[in-house]
């Protein structure tokens, strides 16, 4: 089988999505199939192209179409409409070569690409409902100055809508809804209800390769770790606050990660007096050496759709701390893969119950970590398996040749 997979950003940029497509791009060549990854050749900072071509691990072929990269925020909202054009183009021409049996999309930009391409048989491996971004995204125009408050005004005024309408247009007309959790399946239907029918749930996998579980490590000192793009919805401000708290404490928070809060955040640690205890890190390939020296994982964020860096750090035996998701203040999908005592903890959305439980977690000894770390790992190792979300997905693709699920 031929397969096409699509998203907006790919390598070097590394995140979630992007290290869902080099996984599943894997595990589809492994099973014998030929696979092709288009994405767009724009860096996350629009101001840099990328390499038009390019091979990955296990000879899969990836190519880069010219992306629409505005010079002026007021043509902004031109960029989708202007993208899809280009990604149809570069689509068709592939589609010539490679003549593809299945389209999977991260983004929904592609999708309608591939439609317009006329790949009827896609699948959109959505990772959130933009709707719900974009209600997040308002929050970090804390400083509304005069220039902050007419930009905000024409994005919610504009951009958001198109963005979300192009999104809904998708899902309108994708054959198949594939998501990672319950949670998201809740909010699309409650978004869109006709969708129920088409939205199907299968858990991602992980690379379990690197997760090798040391007899012991190093408490001195204790260290925490967040791994993620760093946004207002990560809110790595409550770790840093409860941080703060835990002065007195041989701890330290490594954060390993790049978006347009960390200077915010670097600032709101000197000014707690943390800066020789709150490392930051770029962003890196190499993300198995932070997890093997960490002794904690903390997921701070607000929103999550799956939380794939929580089993990541689970295969590596981390116990996680997240936040209690009450489905208003913090929607996530923590609860899936957490189960409270037995592999990680949870906690009010507040920096003094994050603190409270940081030092509950320092507080166990040796064996007890121990415990949770064997745990964690056989966990992920049995319930989260890329080949085996292949195996599920093509299982439920070959029940209808039309994908209609």
């Amino acid at each position: 089988m031929n397969v096409l997979i699509t998203s907006y950003y790919y390598k070097p940029h590394i995140g979630g999505v992007e290290n869902s497509i080099t996984q599943l791009s894997a595990a589809f060549a492994r099973k014998g199939h030929q696979v092709t990854i288009l994405c767009s050749d724009a860096d996350l900072t629009k101001k840099k192209r990328l390499a038009l071509n390019f091979i990955q691990e296990g000879g899969v072929q990836g190519y880069r179409f010219y992306r629409f990269i505005p010079f002026s925020t007021l043509f902004t909202v031109f960029a989708p409409f202007v993208d899809i054009l280009r990604a149809t183009r570069a689509i068709k021409k592939l589609h010539q070569q490679y003549s593809f049996d299945l389209v999977l999309t991260r983004n929904h930009i592609m999708g309608l690409a591939a439609d317009r391409a006329g790949l009827a048989t896609s699948f959109f491996l959505i990772p959130s409902i933009v709707q719900e971004l974009d209600k997040l995204s308002q929050k970090s125009f804390s400083n509304l100055n005069f220039k902050n408050t007419l930009l905000l005004y024409f994005i919610n005024g504009l951009i958001n809508p198109v963005n979300q309408f192009l999104q809904k247009r998708y899902l309108q007309k994708t054959s198949t809804i594939c998501v990672f959790s319950s949670n998201l399946k809740q909010q699309l239907i409650s978004y869109m209800p006709e969708l129920t029918n088409k939205t199907i749930i299968i858990p991602p996998g992980v690379d379990t390769k690197a997760s090798i579980i040391p007899h012991s490590k190093s408490r001195m000192p204790f260290v925490f770790l967040i791994v993620g793009r760093l946004i207002h919805a990560k809110r790595v401000d409550l770790a840093i606050q409860a941080m703060s708290k835990l002065q007195d404490q041989k701890c330290i928070l490594k954060v390993v990660g790049e978006g347009p809060v960390r200077q915010a955040l670097e600032n709101l640690s000197d000014i707690f007096g943390l800066k020789e205890r709150i490392i930051f890190y770029d962003f890196t390939e190499d993300v198995a050496s932070f997890y093997q020296e960490a002794n904690c994982f903390l997921m701070t964020s607000e929103y999550e759709t799956f939380g794939q860096t929580i089993i990541e750090a689970m295969s590596f035996g981390l116990p996680v701390i997240a936040f209690k998701s009450d489905g208003r203040n913090v929607k996530t999908s923590s609860a899936e893969i957490i189960e409270q005592d037995q592999n990680g903890y949870f906690c009010d959305f507040t920096s003094d119950d994050l603190y409270n439980t940081m030092l509950l977690i320092m507080q166990k000894t040796d064996q007890e970590l121990m415990k949770l770390a064997i745990q964690n790992n056989f966990k992920v190792k049995a319930k989260y398996s890329w080949d085996r979300y292949v195996d599920d997905f093509l299982e439920r693709y070959n029940k209808n040749s039309d994908a209609k699920i």
